[in-house]
């Protein structure tokens, strides 16, 4: 199980389908999941763009419900499992948007392959997980990854469940000889401390 590195999965598929004017609408059954980072309200509208900020800042698992209603939840699900497939990630299953579903797997070899992906061809996604905060109108989510702050951090997404234990995709970019730098992912699964 992966936990809530499944929510780069969300972000990358939110982002490649959203369109700027997409608004979603909190509903009862995005609310009832688990947790209440977002701090998002019943009813409320709020762009699905913008929920990317609590979804990959807060890991907020209604932000993740949010966006796949809006866009038909089995329809989101389908197109999470379909770019995995395109991504070859031959290893790689996804039940939920959340990563709350002990039915999200993978393999450390497969969340480097969305990293590489995600870091080459949406680092948007990547360059939000080293916000320390982000504002909108109505909220204002900061961030509660523990590697914000560490020298060459450009970005990545860690989890947490019990059947998961502690899970992280994460990018630096580290020093490589006297000149240059060099992307570095880093990918682990079923840690005790990651």
């Amino acid at each position: 199980p992966i936990a809530s590195t499944s929510k780069v999965m969300t972000a990358l598929v939110a982002r490649e389908i959203g369109k700027e004017e997409d608004v979603g609408s909190v509903s009862k059954t995005a609310l009832a999941t688990y947790g209440t980072n977002g701090k998002l309200q019943l009813g409320e509208k709020i762009k699905t763009l913008d929920l990317v900020y609590p979804l990959l800042l807060e890991s907020s698992n209604d932000a993740a419900e949010v966006i796949a209603e809006h866009f038909g939840r089995k329809q989101f699900l389908a197109k999470m499992n379909q770019k995995a497939k395109n991504l070859k990630m031959e290893n790689t299953k996804y039940e939920d948007p959340s990563g709350l579903s002990e039915n999200n797997k993978s393999t450390v070899a497969d969340l480097f392959k969305l990293a590489g992906y995600v870091h080459q061809n949406r680092p948007d996604i990547f360059a939000i997980t080293t916000k320390r905060s982000h504002s909108n109108k109505k909220h204002n989510w900061s961030n509660i990854s523990q590697f914000l702050g560490d020298e060459g951090y450009i970005g990545g997404k860690s989890g947490y469940t019990d059947e998961a234990k502690q899970t992280v995709i994460s990018l630096f970019n580290l020093p490589l000889g006297k000149e240059g730098h060099r992307p570095i992912g880093i990918t682990l699964l079923q840690s005790n401390d990651r």
